[in-house]
This record gives C-alpha cells, structure tokens and sequence, in this order.
C-alpha cells in the first residue's frame, strides 16, 4: 500500500505533527467537492429567465451555474485582478464582468468573450446594464461614470459624476433614471438619455455599497459601511425609510421581484430580510461563517443566491431561507 506524508500544523504555538496516510485517502481528499471559488465572492447575480447564476470572486474568475440543481457549467478566466462587478444583459445573451482597468462581454452559453473593453477607469467598481440591453454603465475609483454601446463596446458618454470614488450604479426598471453612489456616502440621480443631473443627496456618513432599484421603479434602495439601509423615492430621493440592517458593515441587498422583500447580507455573516416600504425585519440567518458579499433574487422569487468571503455560493429557498444547496465543483 501506498502511503503519502500529512503535516498537521496547529495552535498559537505552531505544534507540527507529521503523519503517514494511505495514497487512497490523499486521493479521497483530492477529489473532496471544492467551494464554488478559491477566493472571496464578491457578486452573484440571476440570468434574466433565472436558469444561470453567476458568481464572481477574488479568485479572478466568474464562474456560471446551473439552476436550481448548482451543476457548474463553465469558468471565465483571464481577469487580471479580482472581479468585483457582474451583470447579465436583460435582453440577450450577454455576460458583463469588470476587472481592475477593464470590462470583458462574454457569451455565457459558451464562455466565448467577444469584448474586452480596456482602460474604463483605474479601477471598475460597478456595471448595470438598461432594460433594452443597449447601454452598459459602468463606474469606479475616478468618480466618472462611461456609458458604454452593447455589443460593440464604444463609449457614448463619459462625465464626471463624484468628487469621491465611485462605488456603484443601477438603472431604474423603465431606463429613465440612473442612480450613483460613492464611497463619501453621496448618491446622485441622473436623468437617461441625457444623463443631466436630477437630485444629490449625502444619504450615508459613510461609504455607499449597493444602490438597487424597486421592481416598480418606485424606491431607491441603498446600503452603506455606516450599517444602516434606507430607502428613497425616486428619482428626487426623498427619504422614505431607514433601518439599521446589519450589526457592523453592510455590503449588498436586493429586491425581491415583487417589490416587497429587501435582502441585505454585511460583516456579520447573516442575511436578513425586510418588509417594504415600512423595513421591519422579517428572517435573520446566521448564513455563511465569513461575511456575505452578495445577495441575490432569482427572477421568480423563489430562490436566493449569497456569496461569502467564505468562498462559498448559496441557494435559499424564500421565504422561509431554508438551504436548498451549497454549489461545489
């Protein structure tokens, strides 16, 4: 029998202990499931119709599963640093990734990429596609917002939208409204298609970590490292709601299709839910054993995906955030 040698290292103190095992328990151990990544994820997101989840990490690749069986289908690779920001195209087959200086398009039921768009700022923080999937914004540490023309990558607008950097963007349901927000806790409406300035509001005391629109179009949701999510009316940003949402930093939430729920996920490894417009809190898990990074409503409304500073992706059954799985490789 084959036997290979185990280093086991252990406590404070560093004690080593070297152990001898049979070669079919280093093979067992080889061929264990992995976590989805080898690295922090830092975003998943639904396909438009709800049959591909994408998840993207630190470990710079964007990895595409199966729903709702989490059968991974492929990995995009060659990012050059870690992929902070993911976006399907709600009208076609189009896969939006942004890595440090860079955005790629990339046809997922292939993983062919068919775009790489370079030099979109120093950092690319955040993208979000319009409704007709013919424009892709995109923003990052240079505070300037791109609008960017789908397929063929051009940029048909750049302007400089925050003195600070700039953190995230969403677009409303109907594309009239494009919502920024930046790491001194500023968000800024704009008007689409002419991108002229509607409302600025020092909504956070800190920085402002997801903005996302309500299915109808009627509210603004954001989260903020100043723990709290608020809740606005759109596109003029009057305030209409506030909670303190997560014990310590929050990093991400979404609306449920029917526009009632808020998911938000932060630093305390817990997804919470929350009734709308009123914010009452309605579930609090104890979800993953690192910080949840992302959170995300499947289209039906049925299913939600998390993703951890664990390395790990999870699938929820909604309402009651029972586990329907955690995807491996």
């Amino acid at each position: 029998m084959s036997f290979e040698r185990f280093t086991i290292r252990h406590g404070p103190g560093l004690l080593l202990l070297s152990v001898l095992a049979p070669m079919s328990l280093a093979v067992a151990a080889e061929n264990f499931p992995k976590p989805a990544h080898d690295n922090s994820v830092m975003v998943v997101t639904f396909s438009a119709d709800g049959k591909v989840l994408a998840s993207a990490s630190k470990d710079r690749t964007v990895r595409l599963w199966s729903v709702p069986d989490g059968r991974l289908l492929r990995t995009l690779s060659g990012h050059p640093r870690k992929v902070e920001a993911i976006a399907f195209s709600p009208t076609e087959e189009l896969l939006a990734s942004a890595s440090a200086n860079s955005i790629r398009l990339w046809r997922p039921s292939d993983g062919t990429l068919l775009t790489t768009i370079t030099n979109a700022a120093k950092q690319v923080r955040t993208l979000a596609f319009w409704p007709d999937g013919r424009r892709l914004a995109s923003g990052g540490s240079d505070g300037r917002i791109r609008i960017w023309g789908i397929p063929e990558g051009d940029v048909l607008q750049s302007w400089a939208a925050h003195n600070d950097d700039l953190t995230t963007v969403a677009v409303s349901p109907d594309g009239g409204t494009l919502a920024s927000g930046d790491y001194g806790g500023v968000i800024k409406t704009w008007r689409s298609p002419d991108y002229s300035a509607v409302r600025t509001v020092r909504a956070h005391t800190r920085a402002v970590t997801a903005l996302r629109f309500s299915p109808d179009g009627a509210y603004l949701a954001s989260t903020s490292f100043d723990n709290s999510i608020r809740l606005w009316r759109s596109p003029w940003l009057g305030l209409a709601g506030s909670a303190k949402a997560q014990s310590r930093l929050v990093y991400t939430l979404s609306f449920s299709p029917d526009g009632r729920t808020l998911a938000s996920g932060g630093w305390d490894d817990r997804i919470k839910l929350w009734k709308v417009p009123g914010l009452t809190l309605s579930r609090n898990l104890k979800a993953h054993r690192n910080m949840v990074n992302a959170v995300a409503f499947s289209p039906d409304g049925t299913l939600l995906a998390s993703g951890s500073s664990d390395n790990t992706v999870k699938l929820w059954q909604v309402p009651e955030l029972s586990l329907l799985r955690s995807l491996t490789r």
